[in-house]
C-alpha cells in the first residue's frame, strides 16, 4: 500500500483519499449495493461487461459486503474500471474504512500534519508542496475545455512571449494545437500575481479555476 500526502482538497472539499481495487469494484457506485450483491449471487451474466469476466464473484461479494456498512457515512466515491476511491474528512472514519478494506487498498492519501489540515481547509484552492513547480511557479490556472480552437491557438501564440513566466503542460499544448473538443484539466503555470492577472484577462470566462502553491515548510 502506497501512502501519499494531501497536497490539495479533493473536489475542493475532502482531505483524505482511500483507493481500492478489485475486478468489479466500481459496480458498487454504478449499480448500487443491492444490484451488485444480487449479481454476485446469481448466475445470470447479462449485465456483466466483458472486461469483468475475470472477476471472482465470491471475492467481489466479499468486497461489496465490506464496503456496505460505510455507505451512509459522510464521504464521496469515484468509480473507474476496477477501482473505487473514497474521499472523506473524518480521521476516525478514514482509519475504520482503511482497516475494513485493507485487503483491497492500493493507496491512501492523508494530510501530513494538523497544520496542513488547517491550511487546506482555510483556503480550498491552496496546493501544499515541498518545492514550487519548476522552482518558480506560484500559481496554476485551469482553462475550460469548451474553449474554441481558434481562441486556444490565439492563446498559444500569445504565450510565445512569456516563456519564462507562463508555462502550459505538454498535454495542454497538444490540446490547444488540436481540434479535439475535450481535454481533462488544461492548465498553465504562472510565476506571480501580475502575470496571473494578464492570463485571466486574456482567457476571460475560459479561466475556470486558480490554485496557489504554498511551500509546506512555511505553513504555520
Amino acid at each position: 500500500m502506497k501512502v501519499y500526502q494531501t497536497k490539495k482538497l479533493y473536489f475542493n472539499k475532502w482531505l483524505y483519499k482511500i483507493e481500492t481495487s478489485t475486478p468489479g469494484a466500481s459496480l458498487v457506485k454504478r449499480w448500487g449495493v443491492a444490484d451488485s450483491q444480487k449479481f454476485c449471487n446469481n448466475a445470470d451474466d447479462t449485465r456483466w461487461r466483458k472486461h469483468y469476466t475475470t472477476a471472482d464473484k465470491a471475492q467481489l461479494l466479499e468486497y461489496i459486503n465490506a464496503v456496505e456498512p460505510f455507505l451512509d457515512r459522510d464521504m464521496q466515491m469515484r468509480a473507474e474500471w476496477d477501482t473505487l476511491s473514497f474521499y472523506l474528512n473524518d480521521p476516525k472514519l478514514y482509519t475504520e474504512l482503511k482497516t475494513a478494506l485493507s485487503d483491497w487498498v492500493v493507496s491512501v492519501t492523508e494530510p501530513a500534519s494538523t497544520d496542513d489540515i488547517a491550511s487546506l481547509q482555510e483556503k480550498g484552492c491552496l496546493v501544499l508542496c515541498d518545492d514550487f513547480p519548476y522552482e518558480k511557479f506560484h500559481y496554476r490556472i485551469y482553462m475550460r475545455y469548451q474553449m474554441p480552437q481558434h481562441l486556444r491557438l490565439n492563446f498559444l501564440n500569445w504565450l510565445e512571449n512569456y516563456h519564462d513566466t507562463i508555462r502550459p503542460s505538454k498535454g495542454t499544448v497538444r490540446w490547444m494545437r488540436s481540434s479535439l473538443p475535450y481535454f481533462q484539466d488544461p492548465f498553465v503555470y504562472v510565476t506571480d500575481q501580475s502575470q496571473l492577472l494578464m492570463v485571466k484577462l486574456f482567457l476571460g470566462n475560459y479561466a475556470r479555476k486558480t490554485e496557489e502553491f504554498i511551500l509546506r515548510n512555511t505553513v504555520k
